[in-house]
């Protein structure tokens, strides 16, 4: 297993916590985040993960600007049957901007009602298998969720389930191959000859 973890704090000073010329408002902010970041593996399994947790308080201000910006990116992978039947996840939790037009600050410290957490999961189970002949293929099922949170009415929770059956090498014997590939509840069939 290796890895790392952090910490750190600094602090800010700054005259214009309500964005705008007309009305002056200092603060100070404490800035802490704490992080952690592992890789381990196993025989049959898999994991990357790094978390970092900046906690922003407004020491002047009151505690209506306080916020936590968390940020992760965790992977991880099973094999559930050797050589056969694989388990995957992901998790990214993020910092973003819901409007390219509206104020993007250059760091966490300066506050925006543009900027929200997003969050996105991903969860997959797969075959993948060497048939007679050396041909390869895959069936595979992922799932994904989008879910932003303090985010405008426009960024809306998303969720896509896909299937997915295809070779994964060229097959050299005559006859049809058959790739199904199934998204939002519609299924795609693309067939071609070998």
């Amino acid at each position: 297993m290796d890895g790392n973890a952090s910490i750190g704090a600094g602090v800010t000073y700054t005259n214009n916590l309500n964005r705008a010329p007309a009305v002056t408002r200092r603060a100070t902010c404490d800035a802490d985040h704490a992080g952690v970041s592992r890789q381990w593996q196993g025989a049959r399994t898999q994991l990357d993960a790094a978390v970092s947790v900046p906690i922003l308080l407004y020491l002047d201000s009151g505690s209506e600007n306080n916020y936590i910006a968390p940020s992760a990116s965790i992977r991880g992978r099973v094999e559930v049957v050797q050589d056969l039947f694989f388990v995957t996840g992901t998790a990214n939790i993020s910092q973003r901007f819901a409007s390219p037009f509206g104020e993007l600050p250059s760091d966490l410290v300066t506050p925006t009602d543009n900027r929200y957490t997003s969050q996105s999961y991903s969860l997959g189970a797969y075959v993948t298998h060497t048939a007679p002949n050396n041909v390869e293929y895959l069936v595979a099922q992922p799932i994904y969720w989008n879910v932003p949170s303090d985010a405008p009415d426009f960024l809306r929770n998303t969720y896509t389930n896909n299937f997915e059956a295809r070779p994964l090498t060229n097959i050299q014997a005559t006859g049809m191959v058959v790739v199904l590939h199934a998204d939002h509840g519609r299924v795609h069939r693309t067939a071609r000859r070998t």
